[in-house]
């Protein structure tokens, strides 16, 4: 149940937290197009950067730190299609729509974080916890 509350929820919680946002009327900064283009699309790469790194760090010690290069991987891949499922799920709540833009944009965030775990491999299998 450790393991759980350790590196299960904190995964939950935070594709949660996308659902939530995804659920909600757009947010709109500056009455600025491209400014807020530009905010809102480095919220978005953030965000999947933090849900790819939280998938691979449950997967990576749901296997007890064995064979990294598959847990990124299908982490990685999951994390695409969780993105691609947000879109879907956009085109159904009111004043938003779903834009496969947006998917490449949280694939960004979702690459970033696959070369920094391949990058420094070596460091994480010593210090993740």
């Amino acid at each position: 149940m450790r393991k759980f509350f350790l590196y299960y929820l904190p995964s939950l919680l935070w594709m949660g937290f996308i659902f939530y946002l995804s659920s909600r009327h757009q947010t709109i900064t500056t009455h600025v197009y491209a400014y807020d283009f530009m905010t809102l699309k480095t919220f978005h790469i953030i965000e999947y950067f933090i849900l790819n790194f939280l998938v691979f760090r449950s997967l990576y010690f749901r296997n007890n730190k064995k064979n990294m290069k598959q847990a990124i991987y299908v982490a990685t891949v999951f994390s695409v299609l969780f993105a691609f499922s947000d879109e879907v799920h956009q085109v159904f709540v009111m004043n938003r729509t779903g834009c496969f833009r947006d998917t490449l944009i949280d694939s960004i965030g979702i690459a970033i974080n696959y070369v920094i775990v391949l990058k420094y491999k070596n460091t994480i299998k010593k210090n993740i916890c």
